[in-house]
């Protein structure tokens, strides 16, 4: 007997009224799932669906954005953070691959979106992104620019985590792994192709290096907040490739120290021992 036969099926009416209510908790998503398809009860599950009133389409939006926001400020620091306060400043809603809205989500944190700090953000950007492009100075803003990304990393996306992760602790020590340590990864892996540039073209290549970054910063920092989703991807991705890059060079490293110690054993070998100085003195 078909189990959708009849006309009172309680376990499905009960579910129904769970998700209509907003009481599924996440962990129990799968079971939904299976229910809905015993009792081929497709509408159960229309998109944007309901998981639990605490855990939303936007807050979901939310957290690939702070993410991806962070990957960007990796390659530029005021940049992603002067793109999400413009948006949060005009109000702009995105409802492509889930609805999104910055301004919504940042709650206690609305100050990122208010005219003074979107315009300070804005004149931060511009000199920044124009001091990269004066030879050697640009090495130099990377000493202070790692420390700097890593804590803009963690603001953007502690701003953006959801409200009931609380204030205190927990949230921002995991926006400081998820965000900070994002962007610290991939200015690590930015440093290095500066400084790869500076040895072998003596900064003359510094200028495509510097184009390329602010470009990756551009398009993460825009994804971010106009298709989240898509951000999130991008950054697995990016990190994939930062990875490999900071792998290669440590490994790079490693293989030069070894050979620098090989060619002094071996030149110590080829010298032989070292003569006795001469017996007495002279006369």
């Amino acid at each position: 007997m078909d189990v959708t036969d009849g006309a009172q099926h309680p376990l499905r009416d009960q579910f129904r009224c769970l998700l209509d209510r907003g009481c599924i908790p996440v962990g129990k998503v799968l079971l939904c799932r299976l229910t809905a398809c015993l009792f081929r009860e497709s509408q159960c599950f229309s998109f944007p669906f309901r998981l639990t009133s605490l855990w939303t389409m936007n807050e979901m939006m939310a957290i690939f954005a702070g993410v991806g926001l962070a990957a960007a400020c990796g390659f530029r620091v005021f940049l992603p953070l002067f793109v999400a306060s413009l948006a949060a400043n005009t109000g702009m809603e995105v409802d492509f691959l889930g609805s999104f809205n910055l301004e919504a989500v940042l709650g206690e944190h609305h100050w990122l979106g208010s005219t003074p700090v979107t315009i300070m953000l804005g004149v931060a950007t511009a000199v920044e992104v124009a001091s990269y492009y004066v030879p050697w100075i640009d090495n130099a803003l990377d000493t202070i620019a790692t420390p700097l990304a890593v804590g803009a990393g963690t603001l953007i996306t502690g701003t953006l985590l959801p409200e009931f992760m609380g204030d205190g602790s927990f949230k921002w020590a995991t926006a400081m792994i998820a965000g900070g340590g994002t962007a610290g990864v991939v200015q690590g892996a930015s440093v290095i192709a500066r400084g790869t540039s500076s040895a072998t073209t003596g900064g003359v290549g510094n200028p495509a290096v510097s184009t390329a970054e602010l470009g990756g910063s551009v398009l993460t920092a825009s994804l971010a907040v106009l298709v989240p989703v898509l951000a999130g991807l991008l950054v697995l991705v990016l990190l994939y490739f930062v990875f490999k890059i900071i792998f290669r060079y440590f490994s790079r490293r490693a293989e030069a120290r070894r050979e620098e110690r090989q060619l002094a054993r071996s030149g110590n070998r080829n010298a032989g021992p070292t003569p006795p100085p001469p017996p007495g003195g002279a006369g």
